[in-house]
C-alpha cells in the first residue's frame, strides 16, 4: 500500500496518457485495499463485542484420554454457539494449563448448517509429556481479521484437571526381609531383635522382674519404671520403603521433569515388585498424604510428587524401620552419605543414577544431529537443554565421591544405571 500510495502521488508527465491510466488504476487499488482493511477490522471488532455479550455460548468439554500413543494426549471439544465470525477471517482457540503453559493454537471450524449465527467448535488434541498432575486454566479465544493484522483475545476460565500416572518397568525382584513388627501373622526366614532392653520403656507391673526396674528415674520421678527386655522374633509383618525427592541442584524444567519421571516410574514398579511378597509393603515419601493405602490413590500422589528442598532424606527417613531407601543422583554427598553411614546390613540402598537417562536417549551419532532430522523432537529437545544445564557439571564432578561412599557401605547397595 505504501509503494501504490507513493506510486499514485507522484507527477505524471502530460504526453503520457499510459502513465495517467497506471496511476488511476493505482489509486482505485488502493481505495480498495484501505477498504478491505477498514472492513476487516470492523467486523472483527463487531465480533469481539458480540462475543463479549454472549460469553455464556462458549463452553469446553474435556472428552476423554487417549492412551495408544506413547505420549498421553487428552481430547478437548471447544464450541459455540450462534457466534458472530469476522468476515471472512477466522477464529483460533488455544489452551493454558499448569499457569503459565501454552498449548498450539487450533483454528475453529463451523459444526452445523449454513447460518449467519453458525456455531463453530475444534476437537483438540493437547500432549501431556511428563508424569504430573494437569490443571486446565484457562482457554484463549482468538478473533483474527482476513489478513491477520488484527488479533484480540479473550480469555476464559476452565476448572478441570488430570493426572498423567506413572507406568510400570522391568525392575529386579527384591529379596528383603522386614523391620517392622506390628502383627505376629507372617514368620521371617531368620530371627530378629525387637525392642531392644536400651530402647524401650513400660511402667512397673507385678509380673515384671524388680531387677529390670530404673532406680534413677524412680529417685526422679518417684514412679516405678521397667526396662523391656530385649527378645529374639521369628515374626514381622512390615516392610517399609522410603524414597526422597529432595534435590538441592538447579535443574531446568525440562531437564528436571524427564529425571522426575524416570525416578516416578522406578519407585512406582519397584513398589508393586515388594506387593507380590507375602509381607504387607508400606511406601513412604515426602509428600505422601498421611492415610494413603490404596494403589491407585498411591499411583495418584506419585505423580503429583516434585522435587523439593525443604526436608531432607536424614529428617524423613526411619532407618530403624526403613528394609529399603530409594536415593537419587541429584542427592548431595553430605546427604548421601550421612544416610549410607547410619545404614545397617540388613538395609537394601537402592541408587538411581538419573543422568543415565540422557545416555539412553542420545542414541544418535553427530552427522545424524547435524544432519538429518531427529526420529524424536521432544527427546532431542531434551539433549539439548540437558547440555547447556549447570548442574550437568555438578554432577559429574560428585560421580566420583557419590560411588566410593556406596561401595565402602555396610547396607546392601544396588545401583541402577
Amino acid at each position: 500500500m505504501v509503494l501504490i500510495y507513493r506510486f499514485a502521488n507522484q507527477p505524471a508527465a502530460d504526453t503520457s496518457s499510459f502513465h495517467h491510466f497506471l496511476i488511476l488504476m493505482s489509486k482505485i487499488g488502493f481505495g480498495i485495499l484501505v477498504l478491505l482493511l477498514i472492513i476487516s477490522l470492523l467486523s472483527t471488532i463487531a465480533a469481539c463485542l458480540y462475543f463479549i455479550r454472549h460469553r455464556e455460548y462458549f463452553h469446553v468439554e474435556v472428552l476423554n484420554k487417549q492412551t495408544e500413543k506413547n505420549t498421553p494426549v487428552i481430547e478437548v471439544h471447544t464450541f459455540m454457539q450462534k457466534i458472530l465470525r469476522p468476515l471472512l477471517g477466522s477464529i483460533h482457540v488455544r489452551y493454558e494449563y499448569n499457569e503459565h503453559h501454552l498449548s498450539p493454537s487450533f483454528a475453529m471450524s463451523r459444526e452445523n448448517s449454513y447460518s449467519f449465527f453458525p456455531t463453530i467448535g475444534h476437537r483438540s488434541s493437547i500432549e501431556l509429556p511428563n508424569i504430573k498432575e494437569y490443571k486446565l486454566d484457562a482457554a484463549l479465544l482468538s478473533f483474527q481479521d482476513l489478513f491477520r493484522f488484527f488479533s484480540f483475545t479473550f480469555k476464559n476460565e476452565i476448572q478441570s484437571r488430570f493426572i498423567n500416572l506413572p507406568h510400570t518397568i522391568e525392575t529386579s525382584k527384591p529379596q528383603i526381609d522386614p523391620k517392622s513388627t506390628e502383627t505376629d501373622d507372617v514368620r521371617t526366614n531368620k530371627l530378629r531383635k525387637v525392642s531392644g532392653e536400651w530402647l524401650e520403656y513400660k511402667k512397673y507391673e507385678a509380673s515384671d522382674d524388680i531387677r529390670r526396674i530404673v532406680w534413677k528415674a524412680f529417685a526422679k520421678n518417684k514412679e516405678l519404671i521397667v526396662r523391656k527386655q530385649e527378645v529374639l522374633s521369628p515374626y514381622a509383618s512390615h516392610i517399609n520403603c522410603y524414597a526422597s525427592f529432595y534435590n538441592e541442584q538447579s535443574v531446568s524444567q525440562i531437564s528436571g521433569d524427564a529425571m522426575a519421571d524416570y525416578y516416578k516410574n522406578f519407585v512406582w514398579s519397584f513398589y508393586q515388585e515388594l506387593c507380590e511378597t507375602e509381607y504387607q509393603v508400606k511406601l513412604h515419601f515426602e509428600q505422601l498424604k498421611p492415610g494413603v493405602t490404596d494403589k491407585a490413590l498411591l499411583a495418584e500422589q506419585i505423580s503429583q510428587a516434585s522435587w523439593q528442598d525443604e526436608v531432607t532424606p536424614s529428617q524423613f527417613f526411619n532407618l530403624k524401620k526403613g528394609s529399603v531407601l530409594l536415593l537419587h543422583s541429584l542427592l548431595p554427598v553430605y546427604e548421601l552419605e550421612k544416610i549410607i553411614t547410619a545404614c545397617d546390613k540388613n538395609t537394601l540402598v537402592i541408587y538411581i543414577e538419573l543422568t543415565s537417562l540422557f545416555n539412553e536417549v542420545n542414541s544418535s551419532s553427530w552427522f545424524s544431529r547435524l544432519f538429518l532430522k531427529p526420529q524424536s523432537q521432544q527427546n532431542d529437545d531434551l539433549i539439548a537443554d540437558w547440555r547447556t544445564n549447570p548442574a550437568r557439571i555438578n554432577l559429574r564432578k560428585e560421580k566420583e565421591n557419590k560411588k566410593y561412599i556406596l561401595e565402602n557401605s555396610l547396607a546392601q547397595i544396588e545401583i541402577i544405571k
